[in-house]
């Protein structure tokens, strides 16, 4: 009869560790002063985002939080993207060159620290002008965001903010196309 109890509350503790999956939305949302900082830093040239390509070894996977939910995004490119194209919208009207960005997505993934969730975005940039030959580029953008509730729109903000800080560097990065 203990057995059987016993059996039952394993059951039932291990039926709450099942993975939870939480899912991403398809457009990264970054924060208003974040898009300012982006559109207003000063620069000769044009982008246009022409290739984003995941080159993860599992494009599925964003990571464990806790060993029990598990974060998965399908349309990690899209987000991707999404985020990438603020880029574009930072026009120079003065005629200056275009840069033409493609970027790979290294790694992606959260972890948590403390009471936090540290979220990491990887991306290897090739970027270049008409008249320039093509460069490489990595930025790592990373966020550390309180954990409350470990709910999908707190990941959703930890990864935004994350792909944000990647995408002002890559912004202040390529300041110039001399």
């Amino acid at each position: 009869m203990k057995a059987g109890f016993g059996f039952a509350c394993l059951l039932l503790v291990c039926a709450g560790c099942a993975p939870k999956t939480l899912e991403m939305r398809d457009q990264a949302r970054m924060s208003l002063s974040d898009m300012r900082a982006i559109r207003a830093a000063q620069s000769t040239c044009n982008f246009v985002v022409e290739q984003v390509r995941d080159s993860r070894k599992n494009p599925e996977a964003i990571g464990y939080l806790s060993q029990v939910t598990e974060f998965k995004q399908d349309g990690v490119l899209a987000w991707l993207e999404s985020g990438l194209r603020v880029l574009e919208q930072r026009r120079n009207d003065s005629g200056g060159d275009v840069v033409y960005l493609n970027a790979d997505l290294v790694k992606l993934y959260m972890d948590f620290v403390g009471a936090s969730i540290a979220s990491t975005v990887v991306l290897r940039v090739q970027h270049h002008t008409e008249s320039d030959d093509v460069q490489d580029l990595i930025v790592r953008g990373t966020n550390f965001v309180g954990n409350w509730a470990t709910g999908s729109g707190e990941l959703q903000t930890a990864m935004d903010m994350a792909l944000s800080d990647a995408v002002m560097q890559l912004a202040q990065s390529i300041d110039s196309c001399a």
